[in-house]
Protein backbone atom coordinates (compact mmCIF):
# COMPACT_ATOMS: atom_id res chain seq x y z
CA UNK A 1 0.00 0.00 0.00
CA UNK A 2 1.31 3.29 -0.95
CA UNK A 3 2.11 5.64 1.93
CA UNK A 4 0.81 9.19 2.73
CA UNK A 5 2.37 12.05 3.73
CA UNK A 6 1.13 14.82 6.16
CA UNK A 7 -0.98 16.76 3.44
CA UNK A 8 -2.90 13.67 2.66
CA UNK A 9 -1.02 13.19 -0.46
CA UNK A 10 1.60 10.47 -1.70
CA UNK A 11 5.41 11.33 -0.52
CA UNK A 12 6.65 13.58 -3.45
CA UNK A 13 9.46 11.33 -3.89
CA UNK A 14 7.27 7.92 -5.28
CA UNK A 15 7.38 7.92 -8.73
CA UNK A 16 4.78 9.20 -10.60
CA UNK A 17 3.61 6.58 -11.84
CA UNK A 18 2.29 4.81 -9.11
CA UNK A 19 1.19 8.26 -7.49
CA UNK A 20 -0.71 9.81 -10.61
CA UNK A 21 -4.07 8.18 -9.54
CA UNK A 22 -4.15 9.49 -6.32
CA UNK A 23 -2.90 13.10 -7.14
CA UNK A 24 -5.63 13.06 -10.12
CA UNK A 25 -8.30 12.01 -7.54
CA UNK A 26 -7.26 14.48 -5.01
CA UNK A 27 -6.63 17.34 -7.91
CA UNK A 28 -10.32 16.79 -9.27
CA UNK A 29 -11.33 16.48 -5.50
CA UNK A 30 -9.96 20.57 -5.30
CA UNK A 31 -6.31 19.98 -4.20
CA UNK A 32 -4.49 22.83 -4.94
CA UNK A 33 -1.29 21.09 -3.67
CA UNK A 34 -2.27 17.98 -5.29
CA UNK A 35 -3.17 19.77 -8.73
CA UNK A 36 0.35 22.14 -8.72
CA UNK A 37 2.37 18.66 -8.01
CA UNK A 38 0.70 16.79 -10.77
CA UNK A 39 1.21 19.61 -13.30
CA UNK A 40 5.09 20.09 -11.95
CA UNK A 41 5.63 16.57 -12.31
CA UNK A 42 4.02 16.02 -15.53
CA UNK A 43 5.85 18.81 -17.00
CA UNK A 44 9.21 17.38 -15.66
CA UNK A 45 8.44 13.90 -16.72
CA UNK A 46 7.42 15.25 -20.64
CA UNK A 47 10.60 16.94 -20.40
CA UNK A 48 12.44 13.47 -18.86
CA UNK A 49 11.03 11.39 -22.07
CA UNK A 50 12.17 13.97 -24.76
CA UNK A 51 15.41 14.06 -23.32
CA UNK A 52 15.46 10.30 -23.11
CA UNK A 53 14.09 10.16 -27.17
CA UNK A 54 17.42 12.38 -27.87
CA UNK A 55 19.54 10.46 -25.59
CA UNK A 56 18.81 7.50 -27.86
CA UNK A 57 18.76 9.53 -31.05
CA UNK A 58 22.27 10.52 -30.07
CA UNK A 59 23.71 7.44 -28.87
CA UNK A 60 22.55 5.49 -32.18
CA UNK A 61 23.54 8.15 -34.25
CA UNK A 62 27.32 8.23 -32.81
CA UNK A 63 27.36 4.22 -33.31
CA UNK A 64 26.11 4.50 -36.52
CA UNK A 65 28.33 7.12 -37.34
CA UNK A 66 31.57 4.61 -35.89
CA UNK A 67 30.15 1.87 -38.47
CA UNK A 68 32.64 0.31 -40.87
CA UNK A 69 32.31 3.30 -44.01
CA UNK A 70 31.15 5.88 -42.48
CA UNK A 71 34.31 7.30 -41.23
CA UNK A 72 33.81 8.26 -38.11
CA UNK A 73 31.71 11.37 -39.40
CA UNK A 74 29.04 12.94 -37.21
CA UNK A 75 26.17 15.10 -37.67
CA UNK A 76 26.66 18.71 -36.24
CA UNK A 77 24.09 21.39 -36.60
CA UNK A 78 25.63 24.61 -37.67
CA UNK A 79 25.48 27.89 -35.02
CA UNK A 80 22.70 30.45 -34.99
CA UNK A 81 24.25 33.53 -33.87
CA UNK A 82 26.92 33.19 -31.24
CA UNK A 83 25.39 29.50 -30.06
CA UNK A 84 28.28 26.83 -29.91
CA UNK A 85 27.31 24.13 -32.94
CA UNK A 86 25.03 21.12 -31.39
CA UNK A 87 27.10 17.86 -31.69
CA UNK A 88 25.51 14.04 -31.07
CA UNK A 89 28.31 14.61 -28.72
CA UNK A 90 26.82 17.47 -26.89
CA UNK A 91 23.55 16.75 -27.52
CA UNK A 92 23.94 12.75 -25.43
CA UNK A 93 25.58 15.08 -22.63
CA UNK A 94 22.83 17.36 -22.17
CA UNK A 95 20.24 15.05 -22.22
CA UNK A 96 22.05 12.20 -20.12
CA UNK A 97 21.56 14.63 -16.93
CA UNK A 98 18.08 15.17 -17.58
CA UNK A 99 17.22 11.53 -18.13
CA UNK A 100 19.78 10.91 -14.64
CA UNK A 101 18.01 13.29 -12.56
CA UNK A 102 14.27 12.40 -13.33
CA UNK A 103 14.55 8.96 -13.89
CA UNK A 104 13.62 7.83 -10.69
CA UNK A 105 10.30 9.94 -10.63
CA UNK A 106 9.63 9.55 -14.41
CA UNK A 107 10.36 5.42 -15.10
CA UNK A 108 6.61 4.19 -16.27
CA UNK A 109 4.77 7.26 -16.31
CA UNK A 110 2.76 7.45 -19.46
CA UNK A 111 1.38 11.04 -20.70
CA UNK A 112 1.61 10.48 -24.39
CA UNK A 113 -1.11 13.20 -25.40
CA UNK A 114 -0.61 15.20 -22.21
CA UNK A 115 -3.99 14.76 -21.20
CA UNK A 116 -3.14 14.83 -17.24
CA UNK A 117 -0.68 18.01 -17.76
CA UNK A 118 -3.15 19.58 -19.57
CA UNK A 119 -6.03 19.02 -16.68
CA UNK A 120 -3.43 20.22 -14.43
CA UNK A 121 -2.91 23.39 -16.18
CA UNK A 122 -6.80 23.46 -16.47
CA UNK A 123 -7.65 22.94 -12.65
CA UNK A 124 -4.70 25.04 -12.03
CA UNK A 125 -5.78 27.61 -13.78
CA UNK A 126 -9.65 27.64 -12.93
CA UNK A 127 -8.59 27.08 -9.03
CA UNK A 128 -6.82 30.56 -9.82
CA UNK A 129 -3.13 29.40 -8.88
CA UNK A 130 -0.92 32.22 -10.68
CA UNK A 131 1.54 29.81 -12.09
CA UNK A 132 -1.40 27.40 -13.67
CA UNK A 133 -3.21 30.73 -15.12
CA UNK A 134 0.15 31.60 -16.61
CA UNK A 135 1.23 27.66 -17.62
CA UNK A 136 -2.16 27.10 -19.03
CA UNK A 137 -2.35 30.59 -20.91
CA UNK A 138 1.50 30.80 -22.38
CA UNK A 139 2.49 27.11 -22.68
CA UNK A 140 -0.96 24.78 -23.12
CA UNK A 141 -0.16 21.01 -23.43
CA UNK A 142 -2.06 21.39 -26.90
CA UNK A 143 -0.26 19.12 -29.53
CA UNK A 144 -0.30 21.77 -32.84
CA UNK A 145 0.12 18.22 -34.98
CA UNK A 146 -3.00 16.55 -33.24
CA UNK A 147 -5.32 19.62 -33.57
CA UNK A 148 -8.15 17.69 -34.41
CA UNK A 149 -7.68 14.81 -31.47
CA UNK A 150 -7.41 17.69 -29.34
CA UNK A 151 -10.12 20.14 -30.70
CA UNK A 152 -11.55 20.16 -27.57
CA UNK A 153 -8.35 21.47 -25.49
CA UNK A 154 -8.36 24.41 -28.13
CA UNK A 155 -12.06 25.63 -27.68
CA UNK A 156 -11.56 25.36 -23.94
CA UNK A 157 -7.87 27.62 -24.68
CA UNK A 158 -9.78 29.84 -26.64
CA UNK A 159 -12.80 30.39 -24.79
CA UNK A 160 -10.44 31.38 -21.59
CA UNK A 161 -6.94 32.16 -22.13
CA UNK A 162 -7.42 36.37 -21.93
CA UNK A 163 -9.54 35.83 -18.73
CA UNK A 164 -6.36 33.52 -17.62
CA UNK A 165 -4.03 36.38 -18.53
CA UNK A 166 -6.48 39.12 -17.32
CA UNK A 167 -6.72 36.86 -13.45
CA UNK A 168 -3.13 36.74 -13.65
CA UNK A 169 -2.23 40.22 -14.23
CA UNK A 170 -4.86 41.20 -11.72
CA UNK A 171 -2.79 39.28 -9.09
CA UNK A 172 0.48 41.63 -10.07
CA UNK A 173 2.14 38.87 -12.01
CA UNK A 174 4.89 40.82 -14.52
CA UNK A 175 5.47 37.42 -16.76
CA UNK A 176 1.43 37.78 -17.80
CA UNK A 177 2.14 41.62 -17.98
CA UNK A 178 4.95 41.15 -20.73
CA UNK A 179 3.17 38.91 -22.47
CA UNK A 180 -0.29 40.67 -23.14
Amino acid sequence: MASIADNGLPPETMPLAQSADALTSAMRAGSLDATRRLLKQAKLCARFRNADTSLKFALSAQETAKAPGKNGVFISLPPAGDEVPLTLAGLANSSAGEVLDNEALCADFQDPQKAIQFEAQWRAALMGDTGGLLEFALNPAIDSMRAFEQADRIDRYRARVLGFLTQAMAQHSALAACRT
